[in-house]
C-alpha cells in the first residue's frame, strides 16, 4: 500500500511538471494496441483509476484548460521499456521536452510529463505481469494552456 501510494504521489507531481507550458501536436498513435483486452484486475484498475485522476488534477491546477484534455488508454501486447522508448523517440522527434523531474521507468511503471510550447502530455504504462496478464496499459494525457 505504501507503494501505491507513492506512485499517486509521483502521479500528482507529474501532472503538476507536465502542465508548465507546452504545443498543439496530436496525441502518438497507440503501439501494438490490444484490439479486445481482458477485463483489468481489481489491483490494476485501482492504480490506473488513481493515474488518470492525479493526472488530471494536476493538469488543471498547472493552469491547462479542462476542456483541451484529452486522454488515450489502451491495453498494449508491448512491455512497458519498448512502449516507453516508442513514445520517447515520437515525442523526442517533435521537439516535445522531457521533464527530467519525473519517475521516468522504474519497476512495474513508466511515469513522464513532456511539454512544448503552449501543451502538456503525461505518459503512465504500467506493467500487467503481476495483476496475471501479459503486456501494459498505456495512458496518455494531452492539454494545453
Amino acid at each position: 500500500m505504501k507503494s501505491l501510494w507513492r506512485m499517486w504521489v509521483l502521479i500528482g507531481a507529474v501532472a503538476l511538471l507536465s502542465a508548465c507550458g507546452s504545443a498543439p501536436a496530436e496525441l502518438p498513435q497507440a503501439l501494438e494496441k490490444i484490439e479486445s483486452p481482458a477485463a483489468l484486475s481489481p489491483e490494476a484498475s485501482t492504480i490506473i483509476d488513481g493515474w488518470k485522476r492525479e493526472a488530471r488534477a494536476g493538469m488543471l491546477v498547472g493552469l491547462v484548460k479542462e476542456e483541451s484534455i484529452e486522454e488515450i488508454a489502451y491495453q498494449s501486447s508491448s512491455d512497458v521499456a519498448a512502449v516507453a522508448e516508442y513514445y520517447n523517440k515520437l515525442l523526442g522527434a517533435d521537439d516535445w521536452f522531457y521533464l527530467s523531474r519525473t519517475p521516468g521507468q522504474q519497476e512495474g511503471f513508466y511515469l513522464a510529463g513532456y511539454s512544448h510550447t503552449n501543451a502538456a502530455i503525461v505518459l503512465g504504462i504500467l506493467d500487467l505481469s503481476p495483476y496475471g496478464q501479459s503486456g501494459s496499459y498505456v495512458y496518455l494525457l494531452r492539454g494545453t494552456k
